[in-house]
């Protein structure tokens, strides 16, 4: 799969959210942007967290800067002191992990035996709600510097939990463990309009849109085969169904990261995707799905160039606008 990461604010990692607000230290592509929100309220509404704990062995200072939470977005941000690195995620494979794929090239480069390591990076954190591993969608994580930023999407979790991120670090023996509680004390709205569209053999139904400080989200469900405009035929296709957001100003919703796949459309979909945040006077959402010219033969997208992912082709009998009401 290939993606493309929106840069209508500039980023680094994941493009995951939205800019970093609130003073916040969370970088572009793990703080959240919340809309209308300062600090202090962000604050006590549970949204944001700066609990300012910090654990130490053997030199190493692994420190809980900032968590973010709106009930479906989770930020962490740890900064690691002590150790004079280029960044805090280890690049090491395990010498384990060589023996599992052994024609590997680039496991290869970068395996090396733990006392050959240097010391200071972090390896895969774990993150657990209440003592067990976290319910989520997906997660990436990234390390500049001496921050290290996790960021998962499509949390599970209860209004109140106990956030528990474990990690171990490269030539230090003890892991590092640090807790804070987390109370959610505004829920995000959610509306479950059921709205359906059909056009030709293709339909798709709207089950829930979710409305976070944080984020837009989208769920739906589609199935049928993808209309297909005379262009896209002979050596060319359409892609899959993707659906831009627009609110009721006309201004598009970016979504948050566009995923590309070298093969034809499936008939079937659930999709769950993130889009950057709406501020709290937008009174409607159009969903105006949309497609891509594909060239059968390299897959590669027509009209795509450098800061464009390329000519969409919308479907206009499938538009659709869900109220908000809040």
């Amino acid at each position: 799969m290939k993606s493309i990461k929106k840069t209508a604010i500039a980023i680094s990692v994941a493009a995951l959210l939205g800019t970093g607000a609130l003073g916040s230290n969370l970088p572009a592509a793990a703080a959240p942007k919340l809309d209308g929100i300062n600090e202090k309220t962000a604050i006590e509404q549970g949204y944001l967290y700066k609990p300012n704990l910090s654990v130490k062995h053997d030199g190493i200072t692994l420190k809980l800067e900032e968590v973010e939470y709106d009930g479906s977005t989770l930020s962490i941000l740890v900064k690691r002191e002590g150790a004079n690195l280029d960044g805090t995620v280890s690049p090491y494979f395990s010498m384990e992990d060589l023996k599992e794929n052994p024609n590997n090239e680039f496991i290869k480069k970068n395996a090396v035996p733990e006392q050959d390591q240097l010391k200071g990076y972090i390896l895969s954190p774990k993150v657990l709600v209440d003592g067990e591993p976290i319910k989520l969608n997906s997660a990436s994580f990234s390390g500049p510097q001496n921050n290290f930023y996790y960021v998962a999407k499509g949390v599970k979790a209860p209004e109140k939990f106990e956030l528990t991120i474990r990690a171990e670090v490269t030539k230090v023996s003890e892991p590092f463990e640090l807790k804070v509680p987390i109370e959610l004390k505004s829920k995000p709205l959610v509306i479950k309009p059921e709205a359906s569209k059909t056009s030709g053999k293709f339909s798709y139904t709207v089950k829930q849109l979710e409305l976070t400080p944080f984020s837009t989200r989208l769920i739906l469900d589609s199935q049928g085969p993808v209309p297909a405009s005379a262009e896209q035929s002979g050596k060319y296709h359409a892609s899959k169904v993707y659906y831009e957001l627009m609110d009721n100003k006309g201004k598009e919703i970016n979504q948050e990261e566009i995923g590309f796949f070298n093969k034809k459309p499936e008939t079937k979909y659930h999709v769950d995707q993130f889009y950057y945040p709406i501020d709290d006077k937008t009174t409607s959402i159009t969903i105006k799905p949309y497609t891509y010219t594909v060239n059968s033969k390299d897959w590669s997208i027509f009209g795509a160039k450098k800061g464009s992912e390329g000519k969409r082709t919308y479907l206009k009998d499938l538009q659709v606008t869900i109220p908000i009401n809040r």
